[in-house]
């Protein structure tokens, strides 16, 4: 049976945060499967360019990101 993986199944590996065996399932997709290959390709190419322009976020942007993640935290403890 062949699973399927997704985006998010592709960038968590491309990120190191799937398992070994997470790890193996997929390169076994990427032989058999050449679309996937090709997503994989252009996600890691993606990742690439976001990490570049993702290094200096303004203060501001800091902010906003601090200010919610303060927020969510008090939302999810009620």
């Amino acid at each position: 049976m062949t699973k399927l993986f997704t985006e998010v199944d592709l960038i968590r590996y491309i990120y190191g945060e799937t398992s070994q065996t997470e790890d193996d399932e997929i390169q076994n997709a990427i032989v058999c499967n050449l679309e996937l290959g090709e997503m994989l390709s252009q996600l890691e190419l993606d990742t690439q360019v976001l990490d570049r322009l993702l290094l200096n976020p303004s203060p501001l942007s800091l902010k906003h990101i601090f200010e919610y993640s303060a927020n969510y935290s008090l939302n999810q403890k009620v």
